[in-house]
């Protein structure tokens, strides 16, 4: 699995998968934080994602239930960009 931080999770998520899709902070602008002040954003390459995706498939963590789209703002990805992650082949 390709993380460039630590995960960060609740106990009762322990055995949720993970998939990194950004790092770093989109805004950075806020005067209160310093978490993400060294941190440039980027999005995962798609190719990264689909390996981590294929590496769950491969039953090498725990059953999971739920994946959980890692980062400090995954959801600022295009639809596409986010569409590719439902049609990747496993087998």
């Amino acid at each position: 699995m390709h993380f460039s931080s630590d995960t960060n999770r609740p106990p009762y998520e322990a055995q949720d998968a993970f998939l990194q899709i950004t790092s770093g902070c989109s805004y950075g602008k806020c005067a209160f934080c310093t978490f993400y002040k060294d941190a440039y954003f980027s999005m995962s390459p798609i190719e990264i994602v689909e390996e981590d995706i294929k590496e769950l498939a491969r039953g090498w963590y725990y059953p999971f239930d739920r994946i959980y789209l890692q980062g400090e703002d995954p959801f600022i990805a295009t639809y596409d960009y986010l569409k590719n992650f439902l049609t990747v082949r496993t087998s």
